[in-house]
């Protein structure tokens, strides 16, 4: 069953996510810039699926038939590709390596309105009274991050890399370093502030009793429809210019990069290889090699590889087999994960 409301400023679904109290459970937000990505607001789910040991993935498959009627939504981590690439790690995971909410309501943004899918009186008739609730104003957001490791130990680090890259081990790798920092807003006005003032391609919030996902991303890594997988890999970056002549130099200076096109190629290189794994055979090509994109803070180059999926492999099947993520790790991707296992201090 499904209904629908008339979008206005006081009922875009971020609005009604930021009007959610805390009877509203397990929250799943998306929304976005990118066509292929929907915005839905989801809460109170019916079912949870985790994987915490990578011995309890085989029932993933059964989860998402059982719920095939269902809104499913959820992560998967670095720590699961990594278990799935059979690489042992020094650090402890802290967080489940997956984990999947199903959810029989949920509200899904389309053109000019919003479509409520459910049937259940209790969330219709909560949902109802949180649309009249006065919206309080933007919480004021000033968080100062700071770095988990020195300057010195990253050096060592990527001193490190140069010599792993100059011995042939690898020939990129993505090497990252965590940085905190302590606030009192809540993990859902965060969220909101963030994605109100930086809007990116795809941003997503998954509330889990574990922990919460803020995400900003403007990289799609896995979408499927009618059996074709895409992926759009990034590598390439330039800020945008103070005006339109500076951010024309700046787009231009990016796409003549020679560096910027090799590290997006080697990328395309990987993922090719991955489709190639799961796909069809001779269905795997690039259907965009270099293309820009603009964001309101930066340029970035991107390409596109399409492939039909194998019938007798499942989406969930060919998402794990891609994990994780070759943009997020590296080439050869195996090497690249040893190493930032080897060289960054937490998974």
């Amino acid at each position: 069953m499904s209904s629908s409301m008339p979008v206005n400023d006081d009922q875009s679904l971020l609005e009604i996510f930021r009007r959610l109290d805390s009877n509203a459970k397990s929250v799943s937000y998306f929304s976005g810039l990118a066509a292929d990505w929907h915005s839905i607001l989801a809460f109170n789910p019916i079912a949870k699926y985790t994987v915490a040991d990578l011995s309890e993935i085989t029932e993933l498959n059964q989860f998402l038939q059982a719920h095939e009627k269902h809104l499913v939504t959820g992560y998967v981590s670095y720590d699961l590709g990594q278990d799935l690439q059979g690489i042992a790690s020094r650090h402890k995971s802290v967080v489940p390596l997956l984990t999947f909410y199903a959810y029989d309501n949920y509200l899904m943004a389309q053109e000019d309105e919003i479509v409520t899918h459910g049937t259940d009186s209790n969330w219709l008739e909560y949902l109802s009274g949180r649309m009249t609730t006065d919206l309080t104003a933007p919480t004021e957001v000033n968080l100062q991050l700071e770095p988990t490791i020195t300057e010195d130990w990253y050096r060592r680090g990527f001193d490190k890399i140069q010599r792993y890259i100059r011995d042939g081990d690898i020939y990129q790798i993505n090497y990252t370093f965590p940085l905190i920092a302590k606030t009192d807003v809540s993990s859902r006005d965060l969220f909101a502030h963030y994605f109100q003032h930086k809007p990116v391609a795809y941003a997503a919030f998954m509330e889990t009793s574990e922990t919460d996902i803020l995400s900003l991303s403007p990289e799609g890594f896995y979408h499927e429809k009618n059996n074709v997988i895409t992926t759009r890999p990034i590598k390439g970056t330039r800020p945008r210019g103070i005006d339109d002549n500076q951010d024309s130099a700046l787009r231009e200076q990016l796409l003549d990069s020679k560096k910027e096109q090799a590290e997006l190629f080697m990328i395309v290189d990987l993922l090719r290889n991955d489709l190639g794994k799961v796909c069809t055979t001779g269905s795997v090509e690039v259907t965009r090699t270099k293309e820009v994109t603009a964001l309101p803070n930066v340029w970035h180059t991107y390409s596109e590889v399409q492939g039909q999926r194998q019938t007798d492999i499942s989406s969930a099947e060919a998402l794990l087999s891609m994990l994780p993520g070759g943009s997020i790790t590296g080439c050869p991707k195996i090497r690249a994960m040893e190493i930032i296992d080897e060289l960054e201090v937490q998974r």
